[in-house]
């Protein structure tokens, strides 16, 4: 028995109806009216959307999960640190991208930390966008205050060490506040001005210890 085609749409039609009734074309529970998937059961409005599938099942915008509608997604275990994501998706105030507020202890960027001006309060900014400066530099370290132009924060020798740090001559690396000042080479090892690289003539016999004297507590030697 042949049926006719108009018959067999509206069986169809039928079929594929919700439990009230209502058209349900892909027959996800979701009447078609307010479907905004409505030929894939797997996409509607609070449907599980996984990140990293390409798809946005839930209808939200995003790929992933997005509860604030800021179109960033949450944090989801699939991501790398490459990743960028929603730090709170509880307010649309925070994602990525978001211009910073100084000072207030917040993360608005999501960038993993707050902005502050000038933590070590040394006068240098770390943004010369939104914070105010007298410098046309941002602080190369904001956590220590005698680190702040660019030079300063270097090291060039690769000590470990840098001008900020002490380092009084940063391109040797054999001259740092670590090192173990040697007596009457005339050299500042340890950068310590208040070190005594010439040793006064202890015995007073008029040599020295940098003069040769090998015992300098006894005149006689």
């Amino acid at each position: 028995m042949r049926v006719a085609a108009p018959l067999l749409a509206t069986l169809l039609v039928t079929a594929a109806c919700t439990a009230q009734g209502t058209p349900d074309f892909d027959g996800d529970g979701i009447a078609d009216s307010v479907d905004c998937g409505v030929s894939d059961p797997e996409v509607y409005d609070g449907a599980p959307d996984p990140w990293g599938d390409g798809v946005d099942q839930n209808c939200d915008g995003v790929d992933g999960m997005d509860g604030d509608g800021d179109g960033w997604p949450r944090q989801d275990a699939g991501m790398g640190a490459e990743d960028a994501y929603d730090c709170d998706d509880s307010n649309a105030a925070f994602h990525p991208g978001q211009t910073e507020i100084p000072d207030n202890e917040f993360d608005e960027d999501c960038d993993g930390v707050a902005l502050i001006c000038d933590a070590d309060s040394d006068g240098w900014v770390t943004d010369l966008d939104l914070c105010d400066s007298q410098h046309d530099a941002t602080d190369c370290d904001d956590f220590a205050a005698g680190c702040s132009l660019a030079f300063q924060c270097e090291d060039n020798d690769g000590d470990g060490l840098r001008v900020c740090d002490g380092d009084c001559d940063d391109d040797d690396p054999t001259l740092n506040p670590g090192m173990e000042d040697v007596p009457c080479d005339g050299i500042d090892n340890d950068c310590d001005e208040t070190t005594v690289d010439t040793p006064e003539d202890g015995d007073g016999d008029g040599v020295g210890p940098c003069d040769g004297d090998c015992d300098d507590t006894d005149a006689a030697i």
